[in-house]
C-alpha cells in the first residue's frame, strides 16, 4: 500500500500513522501535542545532553582529545577565518590551478568538439581544488589511519582466544609435547603478546584521533552549515518525511566548552539575582538597625566618614579631569590645533570650573579655576578676540573671590 499525503498539522500525521497500524502514534499525539512546550523542552534536553558545564557528550570528547594531543579539541578559530585564509592563499599560488584556468580560457566553449575537453579540464580543476582543501585541512588535524577500517576488536578477541588456547595446551598434563612443539608454542605466544600490545596501542591512537575528527566535524557543522529543512525516517514499507521552514536549529547546538545549558543558566541567574536582592535587603535592615541604636556622637562620626569618602571620590574625579585638560593644553602649545580641538580644550576647562562652582561655591578652588580658564583664553585667543575678552571678567571675578575669602578669614 502506498499512501501520499500533504499534511498541514502534525496531529494529522500521527492520525495517519495510527490508521496505518503504528501502535505508539496515539501516545505521541497525546504526549507531544498535548503537552505545552514539548518541542522546546525536547530541544533543551538534547542540548543539555550534549553539553552542560563539564558534563555531556561534547565536553567529554573535547577533554579526552585535549588530554591525548594537547590540541585538536576546539576548531572555532580555524574554521571561521584561518582555514579560509589558508585555502585562498594556497589556491592563488597553485601552479596546477593556474594551468587549468589558462586551458579554460583557450578552449572555445561554443565548439561541440571541445565539450568533452572542457568537462575534463573542469573535472581536473575541481579535483585539484579538493586536493588543496584536503591538504590544508590535514594541517589542522592528522588524517585518519587506514587501519581504522580494520575490525581491531574482532582481531584482538581472536588473538586473546588463541593465546588462552596455547596456554591451555602448554600446561595441560594430558598433552605430551615435544621440545620443538614447546618452543614453537612459546614463540607463538610471544608473537601473540606483542601483536596484542600493538593492536591495543593502535586502537587507542585510532580512538583518540577519531574523537579529534568528531570535534572537527561537530565544529564544522555548528559554524559553517545551515539548518537541515528535510527530515525523513522509516523503512521500505513505511517512510515518513518532514519539511520545516523558519526553524534554525544549528545555532542551538552548544559549543561544549564549559558553558551551562541555556535553561539551567537562566535558572541559575534568577537564583543569583534573588540571592543578591536578599543580601542587599538584609544589609539594609542591618544598617537601619545600627543607625537606630547609634548615639549622637556615633551619628556625627558616621556623617563625617561619609563626607570624607565622598570628598576622596571627588578628588579622584577632579584630578582626572585636570590631567586630561593639562595634557591637551601641552599638546596645543606644541602643535597648531584646529578650531574644533581648541573648542574641546576650552570646554574641558569650563567643565572643571562648573564642577568646582557646584561643589565648592565661593571657595578658593573656584578662584583658581577662574584664573586658569582666563589664562587659557588669553593665551590662545588674545584680548582682542571676542572669546578672549572674557578673560578679563574671569580675572576680576577671581580677584573679588580671593578678597572676599581673605576678608572672611580676617573676621573669623
Amino acid at each position: 500500500v502506498k499512501v501520499e499525503s500533504d499534511l498541514s498539522l502534525i496531529s494529522h500525521m500521527f492520525e495517519l500513522l495510527e490508521l496505518l497500524g503504528v501502535s505508539f502514534a496515539k501516545v505521541l499525539n497525546r504526549d507531544l501535542l498535548g503537552t505545552p512546550g514539548w518541542l522546546a523542552a525536547f530541544v533543551n534536553d538534547i542540548c543539555e545532553y550534549l553539553a552542560d558545564g563539564s558534563n555531556g557528550v561534547i565536553p567529554s570528547i573535547r577533554n579526552s582529545v585535549l588530554k591525548a594531543f594537547g590540541k585538536y579539541h576546539d576548531f572555532e578559530k580555524e574554521f571561521t577565518q584561518e582555514l579560509n585564509e589558508k585555502v585562498t592563499f594556497s589556491m592563488e599560488r597553485d601552479e596546477a590551478l593556474k594551468t587549468y584556468e589558462q586551458k579554460l580560457h583557450e578552449v572555445d566553449d561554443d565548439m561541440e568538439e571541445n565539450d568533452e575537453q572542457v568537462r575534463e579540464v573542469l573535472r581536473s580543476y575541481r579535483e585539484r581544488q579538493d586536493e588543496i582543501i584536503q591538504t590544508v585541512t590535514n594541517e589542522f588535524i592528522p588524517k585518519l589511519s587506514s587501519t581504522v577500517e580494520i575490525d581491531h576488536h574482532k582481531n584482538l578477541s581472536q588473538m586473546k582466544e588463541d593465546l588462552l588456547f596455547l596456554n591451555d595446551v602448554q600446561y595441560d598434563a594430558s598433552v605430551h609435547l615435544t621440545t620443538v612443539q614447546s618452543n614453537d608454542i612459546a614463540e607463538r605466544k610471544k608473537l601473540l603478546t606483542k601483536l596484542i600490545e600493538q593492536t591495543e596501542i593502535q586502537m587507542k591512537e585510532n580512538g583518540d584521533l577519531l574523537a579529534a575528527h568528531c570535534c572537527a566535524a561537530y565544529d564544522a557543522v555548528r559554524l559553517l552549515t545551515d539548518s537541515t529543512p528535510n527530515v525523513g525516517f522509516g523503512t521500505v514499507d513505511l517512510c515518513v518525511k518532514g519539511l520545516s521552514t523558519g526553524f534554525d536549529w544549528i545555532h542551538l547546538l552548544p559549543k561544549g566548552a564549559g558553558e551551562f545549558a541555556p535553561l539551567k543558566m537562566q535558572r541559575y541567574e534568577k537564583l543569583e539575582k534573588a540571592r543578591q536582592r536578599k543580601s542587599a535587603a538584609l544589609a539594609a535592615l542591618e544598617r537601619e538597625r545600627l543607625r537606630r541604636n547609634m548615639t549622637e556622637e556615633e551619628k556625627e562620626r558616621a556623617r563625617l566618614e561619609q563626607l570624607a569618602l565622598q570628598q576622596e571620590q571627588w578628588d579622584i574625579e577632579e584630578q582626572q579631569l585636570v590631567e586630561e585638560a593639562l595634557e591637551l593644553l601641552f599638546i596645543a602649545r606644541e602643535e597648531r590645533l584646529s578650531t574644533a580641538e581648541l573648542t574641546e580644550l576650552m570646554t574641558l576647562w569650563e567643565n572643571i570650573l562648573d564642577l568646582k562652582e557646584k561643589r565648592y561655591p565661593k571657595h578658593l578652588k573656584c578662584c583658581i579655576c577662574q584664573n586658569n580658564l582666563g589664562c587659557v583664553l588669553l593665551e590662545f585667543y588674545g584680548p582682542s578676540h571676542p572669546i578672549g575678552s572674557n578673560a578679563s571678567f574671569l580675572f576680576e571675578s577671581a580677584v573679588k573671590c580671593i578678597m572676599d575669602a581673605s576678608k572672611s578669614d580676617q573676621e573669623s
